[in-house]
C-alpha cells in the first residue's frame, strides 16, 4: 500500500504524541523553550482531503492566506494582503559586532543591516501603493530584543562550561581566545543571532500575524580583514524556503517541533511557488545569475535554479509562509560601486554600465514577484 505525504505526516504526529512512561529532559537549541507537542494535533487536519487547501482565502487552523487574491482593483491589486518585511541583521552601531561590515578601499563602511533597511523601506512603499498592509519588523538600526549583549554573559559562561553545542558558530573559530573573550563572543551571538531573531518572530507571530513574511539579505564572499577586504569574483542571487534540516538539528526538540508544525500547517504550499515567482522577478530586475551552491546546509527544491531549501532560525520560527532572499554579493566590485552611488531616480553610468538604483532593482523585483503570485493578471 502506498502512503501519501499527508498520511505519513499524520502517522508521524501520532508517534510524536504517544505518551511515555518517563519524560526525558528536552534537548533544546539556544534560548529555546520546551515545545508543547499536543499543539500539533490542531494542525494535522490541514493536510487531510477536503482541508483548507481546497477552500478559498485563509485556511482553517491558521491565520495566513493560502490562495491568491481576486484582483478587484487595478490600482490596488494587493488589497487585503498582510505582509511582514524583515530587514536582515541590524547595521548601524551593531554592524561590527555582527561581523557584517567592511570598508572598501574607497568610500564609506558597507553594513548589510543598513542595506537591507534601505531595500525594506522602498519595498514597503511599493507594496503599500498596491494596497497591501505592510509591517516592518524593524524601522531603524536598533534591536527588537530588549536585553543588551551584556545580559547574556552568565548564560554564555554556562554554555561554555557545559561544552554545549550552540549551533551558532564553530567553537574552533574562537577556541584560541581568552576565556573572557570567549564569554563576550558567545554573549554577543546569543544577543544578535538568537534573542534578536526570537524577538522578531514574536512580533511577526503575535502582533503582525501576516499572510507572508519576506526576509531581506545581501550575500557575501569571504572578505577577510574588513578594513582591507577581499572582493568576490561572482555576483549572484538565491531564494530560500524553510527545510533541509540536518540530522544534528532534528535531534533538537524545539527544531523538530517547529519543522513538523510547518509541514502539518502546509506553509510549503505557498512558500515554494511564491519563492519561484519572486526569484523569476528578481532575476529579471537584477540580471543576476543563480548561485549554483548558495552555501550552508542547503538542498535543491523544485526546478527553479534560484530556489533552495535551508533550515534557518529566521525562516523556521515565523509561522506564516516565509521567503528568505539573498540578492547581490555585497563585496563584489560591481555591487560595491552601485552601493557607493546611493539611491537615485532614473539611471546612472557606473563602471562603464548604465544602472538604476540597486535598492530599486532589489525592491521592485521582490514586489513584482509577490504581485505575480498573489494577484495574477487573468
Amino acid at each position: 500500500m502506498e502512503l501519501r505525504l499527508p498520511t505519513l505526516l499524520v502517522l508521524l504526529l501520532g508517534f510524536l504524541l504517544l505518551p511515555s512512561c518517563s519524560k526525558p529532559k528536552p534537548h533544546l537549541s539556544a534560548l529555546a523553550s520546551e515545545p508543547d507537542w499536543s499543539r500539533l494535533s490542531a494542525s494535522a487536519p490541514s493536510l487531510l482531503p477536503g482541508d483548507s487547501a481546497n477552500s478559498p482565502g485563509k485556511g482553517e487552523g491558521h491565520y495566513w492566506r493560502e490562495h491568491p487574491l481576486r484582483r478587484t482593483s487595478p490600482e490596488r491589486p494587493l488589497a487585503g494582503l498582510r505582509i511582514a518585511i524583515d530587514p536582515g541583521h541590524l547595521g548601524g552601531r551593531w554592524a561590527r559586532m555582527e561581523y557584517r561590515w567592511f570598508l572598501p578601499s574607497e568610500g564609506k563602511v558597507i553594513a548589510e543591516g543598513d542595506l537591507t533597511l534601505w531595500v525594506a523601506k522602498k519595498l514597503e512603499r511599493r507594496l503599500s501603493e498596491w494596497g497591501a498592509e505592510v509591517f516592518l519588523v524593524r524601522k531603524a538600526a536598533e534591536p527588537a530584543t530588549p536585553l543588551p549583549p551584556e545580559a547574556w554573559r552568565g548564560l554564555a559562561e554556562k554554555y561554555l562550561d557545559e561544552g554545549k553545542n550552540l549551533n551558532l558558530e564553530s567553537r574552533d573559530n574562537f577556541q584560541e581566545l581568552s576565556k573572557e573573550e570567549q564569554i563576550r563572543r558567545v554573549a554577543e551571538m546569543l544577543f544578535y543571532r538568537v534573542a534578536e531573531i526570537r524577538a522578531r518572530a514574536a512580533l511577526v507571530n503575535a502582533v503582525f500575524r501576516p499572510d507572508l513574511t519576506i526576509c531581506l539579505h545581501f550575500n557575501a564572499g569571504d572578505w577577510g580583514n574588513p578594513e582591507a577586504p577581499r572582493t568576490a569574483k561572482v555576483n549572484h542571487l538565491h531564494v530560500l524556503v524553510p527545510g533541509a534540516a540536518q540530522p544534528e538539528e532534528w535531534a533538537l526538540d524545539d527544531v523538530r517541533f517547529e519543522m513538523v508544525q510547518r509541514m502539518l500547517e502546509g506553509t510549503y504550499r505557498v512558500e515554494i511557488p511564491l519563492a519561484e515567482s519572486i526569484a523569476d522577478a528578481l532575476a529579471a530586475s537584477t540580471g543576476l545569475p543563480p548561485a549554483l551552491v548558495p552555501g550552508g546546509a542547503v538542498q535543491k527544491i523544485g526546478k527553479n535554479p534560484y530556489v533552495w531549501a535551508r533550515n534557518l532560525l529566521a525562516n523556521r520560527l515565523y509561522e506564516s509562509p516565509t521567503v528568505f532572499i539573498e540578492a547581490y554579493v555585497m563585496n563584489h566590485p560591481e555591487t560595491i560601486a552601485r552601493i557607493a552611488a546611493g539611491d537615485y531616480e532614473g539611471a546612472r553610468k557606473i563602471s562603464e554600465k548604465s544602472f538604476t538604483s540597486i535598492y530599486t532593482d532589489y525592491a521592485e523585483g521582490v514586489a513584482r514577484g509577490i504581485l505575480d503570485y498573489y494577484s495574477p493578471v487573468k
